[in-house]
């Protein structure tokens, strides 16, 4: 895990990342996001409905933790305008299992 500082790197982590071979596709519980690339707000939208518990996390390619939430509507969005530009993983978790899409910040 790299940490910044004033643009530098200030210090690293040794992390363990488990690596996905395969998802199992969802079509019931469908997302997209948009626009992708992006400024830094993206927005998430699903089927969501209300009787649904739906959280989201957003991952460097490090693997750290930026973001984390409830997806609480059909419209989520997501501010990473304070982190680096590059590249995120945004991943969707319900009781139906997990969706992973990759946005670009620039």
């Amino acid at each position: 895990i790299l940490t910044y500082a004033g643009g530098q790197v200030e210090s690293t982590t040794n992390f363990t990342m488990d690596i996905v071979t395969s998802l199992r596709e969802n079509r019931e519980r469908s997302f997209s996001v948009y626009p992708n690339p992006g400024p830094g707000i993206f927005i998430v939208e699903t089927n969501y409905h209300e009787s649904q518990d739906i959280s989201y996390e957003v991952y460097s390619l490090s693997g750290t933790t930026v973001a984390k939430g409830l997806v609480t509507s059909a419209i989520t969005e997501i501010d990473l305008r304070n982190y680096p530009n590059g590249t995120y993983l945004i991943v969707l978790l319900s009781d139906q299992g997990r969706s992973v899409t990759r946005v670009i910040k620039k």
